[in-house]
């Protein structure tokens, strides 16, 4: 079965996923099998599993780079929200922000996404500045790029995905290549984003840091397979000696973490998901 990608009216959720599997090419194994999962607004969603699990290519479905941009094999069905289907309905945070910067100045990194959705001209400079200082980054428009620290290039690189007023944030990996201290401002910003009720979906191998952040907890096994979603702090509770079985929770956290300890959710966990 071909995959059935339908606009035609809007569905509750932003998307669903219905059995959903990827395949990249000259790969024997898939990089999801058979995934059943939805998202809806303001929803803020932790994606966590093994290396290679498929958490990467579940953002990139998600954001509509696969198969639109990344070649892969798609099989099952994509139902997409029409609020998601116009230019720059969806933010998208890679893990290596430099790759994804294609100006040289940050005010031109920012104006790039305005200036593909028609952005009016006069009122370019305040939506500039109203991203640059919702993510953080306090500094002159016409700095460049190059210059930039790490964790100044991923908060830039979140800016340049807020200034277009997406309907979705997909961070995939934002703290990969982060010293601490740039690590904690990228969930800092997480925090003030939820806080904000924005619709995001986290991939992040840090886990730990947003246990208690995100309310809806999606976990991957090594086979591409979803294998539990729920509430945050009920699956946590629930599947801690599986996470630990499965080589997934830092030493660290080990003797000085309580699973029992997260608080309750606040919002629904995502419908539509199961392993």
């Amino acid at each position: 079965m071909s995959t059935a990608l339908r606009n035609s009216a809007p569905i509750d959720p932003l998307i669903r996923l219905s059995g959903v599997s990827v395949t990249y090419p000259g790969s024997a194994t898939q990089a999801l099998s058979n995934v059943d999962f939805s998202l809806e607004p303001h929803q803020a969603v932790l994606v966590i599993g093994p290396s290679g699990s498929g958490k990467s290519t579940l953002a990139m479905v998600v954001a509509g780079l696969i198969p639109q941009s990344v070649e892969a094999s798609v099989v099952g069905q994509i139902e997409r929200s029409a609020e998601l289907n116009h230019p720059g309905a969806i933010g998208f945070v890679f893990q290596d922000p430099e790759s994804q910067f294609c100006q040289l100045t940050v005010g031109q990194e920012v104006a790039f996404g305005l200036e593909n959705i028609a952005t009016d001209p006069q009122l370019m400079d305040q939506k500039i500045g109203r991203a640059l200082g919702t993510a953080g980054l306090f500094i002159d428009p016409g700095a460049p790029n190059y210059a930039l620290s790490g964790g100044m290039q991923q908060k830039l690189a979140l800016a340049a995905g807020l200034a277009p007023e997406p309907q979705l944030l997909i961070f995939d990996e934002p703290t990969a290549n982060l010293d601490p201290q740039s690590t904690s401002q990228v969930f800092s910003q997480i925090e003030s984003l939820i806080g904000e009720q924005r619709t995001i979906l986290v991939v992040e191998h840090k886990f730990e840091h947003l246990l208690d952040l995100l309310p809806h907890l999606l976990i991957f096994d090594h086979h591409g397979r979803i294998h539990r979603s729920g509430d945050t702090s009920t699956v946590i509770a629930e599947e801690w000696s599986w996470l630990i079985a499965q080589g997934l929770v830092p030493r660290r956290m080990r003797a000085g973490f309580d699973p029992s300890s997260l608080p309750p959710p606040c919002q629904p966990p995502p419908s539509g998901a199961r392993g």
